[in-house]
């Protein structure tokens, strides 16, 4: 048997507006709780295991699953996606949330019951969940994924699995692991000219780099020597049906 990952004298803080605000009991309260502790000074995220939620609320690791992306479909925490070396990390992190907002104009709203009553007297229909906007704002965002450090690289191969998605590419973990291998065998300058290509030529895979496949001949056609190149490009169109063949039949 694995021994629980709660140890003596461990422990966790449930604060009063987790119950009277944001409505939250069971496991969705002690989950919410434990990544609350994490993260709640904004800087750091809660990296632990599910079996490390599983140990604290004595549930099984589906249970903490769905926990998790109910907390995230409410838009109280936000799941953040992490590449390294190949290998796909998750951490989570609260969402900003107060109670009392206190506006520029000397306002303040307070989520009681599903309605806003303002310092005026009046009432305006709130917003489902008893959740702030900021909360609703983070909750329609795409999760972020970090691929690669360079920024520029990574914004890249980012577009990079946009393309694939439209030309009916599936990006699994699978998939995006073993593109990803094939470009860390090159330094960052050469993985962006990879990825440009692939891109300008519409490929659902990236290539190494080779002169001769990139560079045309200035030489007159009719010569003869643009045979090479012809030929080059008839290879890479059959090596990439051959890649689109393999990865459909992966089992991902």
């Amino acid at each position: 048997m694995t021994p629980s990952k709660v140890k003596d004298g461990n422990f966790i803080t449930i604060q009063s507006f987790m119950v009277k605000d944001l409505k939250l009991k069971g496991n969705e309260l002690l989950t919410y709780a434990i990544i609350y502790g994490f993260s709640q000074d904004g800087e750091n995220k809660f990296t632990g295991s599910l079996q490390y939620l599983c140990d604290w609320t004595n549930s099984t690791k589906q249970g903490i699953s769905k926990t998790l992306k109910i907390l995230v479909e409410k838009g109280l925490i936000e799941k953040t996606d992490i590449y390294k070396n190949g290998v796909k990390f998750v951490e989570y992190h609260v969402t900003e949330f107060n109670p009392m907002q206190q506006s520029l104009t000397g306002y303040a709203t307070k989520f009681n019951e599903g309605m806003q009553q303002s310092l005026t007297g009046g009432m305006q229909q709130s917003l489902p969940n008893n959740i702030s906007l900021n909360n609703i704002n983070n909750n329609i965002k795409e999760n972020k994924e970090k691929y690669f450090n360079n920024d520029t690289l990574n914004a890249l191969f980012t577009e990079f699995l946009e393309m694939r998605k439209k030309l009916k590419a599936v990006n699994s973990d699978r998939a995006i692991k073993m593109l990803i291998n094939k470009l860390n065998k090159h330094d960052d300058n050469t993985k962006i000219k990879m990825l440009e290509n692939s891109i300008l030529n519409s490929w659902k895979d990236v290539y190494e780099l080779k002169g001769t496949n990139n560079q045309v001949n200035n030489k007159n056609a009719s010569t003869g020597e643009f045979d090479g190149v012809a030929e080059a490009i008839r290879q890479r169109a059959v090596a990439e049906q051959k890649d689109d063949d393999y990865y459909k039949n992966l089992n991902f």
